[in-house]
């Protein structure tokens, strides 16, 4: 996530969790003024804390994500950051049309989302735990997926393709470029397993394919010159 564009400007931290963010936002930038919300009062006291204990000035707002945020105005905010929140979220059309909202006409959005062209989906989902462990075979692999990175009480965790996403923010009005995508240490461990999945009889014809298309360039596994990982980093901006 890049933090860096965040001087002097007004800034929205998009699902602000513990906090992790706010910090990285003010050791890389010194804001003119910070917004924070989230669902989760648990969340916002935590974060509140560690504001406190850094002495950062931070506005926190609890929030339902299929409600507009009433305390922040149209055309007001510069920068919204928002690290690992929108897959977490049902209608996703909802809050970009939200972001559409407050975001200045010549704003940015930094955001990152679960990357389905991945090692993570396609290899680990799609054939070591449904097929090489047998785990969840009856489930989709969307199912799997949800569960294998956030557990089971997680209800909603997706994954998208860079075009699919991509398209997703077209239609919401936004100019959307991947800007990124990291591998997991966890994803890197699974690569000597990608041969054994392309021979499997079970895999499914599209994790096949695939992997067929992966090579590695430094130790780092691609796919159509992007890395193979699992968190995608998008820059979003206005038309």
């Amino acid at each position: 996530m890049y933090f860096k564009n965040c001087q002097k400007k007004i800034v929205l931290d998009y699902g602000c969790g513990p906090g992790n963010g706010l910090i990285n936002i003010v050791n890389n930038s010194s804001p003119q003024n910070i917004y924070a919300v989230d669902v989760s009062e648990k969340s916002i006291y935590l974060a509140k804390k560690r504001a406190k204990l850094h002495n950062i000035k931070v506005s926190f707002i609890k929030i339902n994500e299929n409600e507009k945020i009433k305390d922040i105005n149209d055309n007001s905010i510069d920068v919204i950051k928002s690290d690992g929140v929108l897959h977490h979220i049902d209608n996703i059309d909802f809050v970009l049309r939200e972001f559409k909202r407050i975001l200045k006409k010549n704003g940015v959005i930094n955001l990152m989302i679960y990357n389905r062209d991945s090692l993570w989906f396609h290899l680990h989902v799609n054939y070591e735990l449904m097929i090489k462990k047998k785990i969840f075979s009856n489930s989709s692999d969307e199912e799997v997926f949800k569960i294998s990175t956030d557990g089971f009480q997680c209800p909603i965790s997706k994954c998208f393709s860079p075009s699919d996403f991509i398209e997703i923010c077209k239609k919401n009005k936004f100019r959307s470029q991947l800007k990124n995508i990291s591998v997991s240490l966890f994803e890197l461990g699974k690569v000597n397993l990608i041969n054994e999945a392309i021979n499997s009889e079970q895999i499914k014809q599209s994790s096949k394919d695939f992997l067929k298309q992966i090579y590695i360039k430094k130790n780092i596994p691609y796919y159509k010159k992007n890395i193979a990982g699992i968190n995608a980093y998008y820059e979003l901006r206005n038309f």
